[in-house]
């Protein structure tokens, strides 16, 4: 399906606003994998954009996807400091993302991802 212009503005928009981001440098930690559920006004606002956008840039790996309940679930794997500083970002970085509460669980490393992409 092809996208509207005003899809491709907004889009375009969310990408430039993220790779502005400053990434610190960060010293070796080890790889985890977590589960991350965010509740607030997270859909309809760049979210999963906003995600795959900063996964890639911070070389993680994992997914993104719209749930049902209007929350979004993150599964995001790489190292725990960046994990950490992408959690921070996407609670308080983005006005307008108003995150609610997150929930994180860890899982179990996957050795089958090479990349984070937006699941439907």
């Amino acid at each position: 399906m092809k996208k509207s212009l005003i899809q491709q503005l907004k889009e375009g928009y969310v990408v430039l606003e993220t790779d502005a981001v400053k990434i610190p440098h960060f010293a070796k930690s080890k790889s985890e994998r977590h589960r991350l559920i965010f509740d607030g006004k997270v859909q309809g606002v760049g979210f999963r954009l906003v995600v795959k956008t900063m996964a890639k840039r911070m070389h993680l790996t994992g997914w993104v996807k719209n749930l049902a309940d209007q929350s979004v679930e993150v599964v995001i794997q790489g190292p725990q400091k960046c994990i950490n500083f992408m959690e921070n970002y996407l609670e308080h970085g983005v006005q307008r993302i108003k995150v609610a509460s997150v929930k994180d669980d860890t899982l179990n490393l996957s050795n089958q991802e090479h990349d984070f992409q937006i699941v439907k």
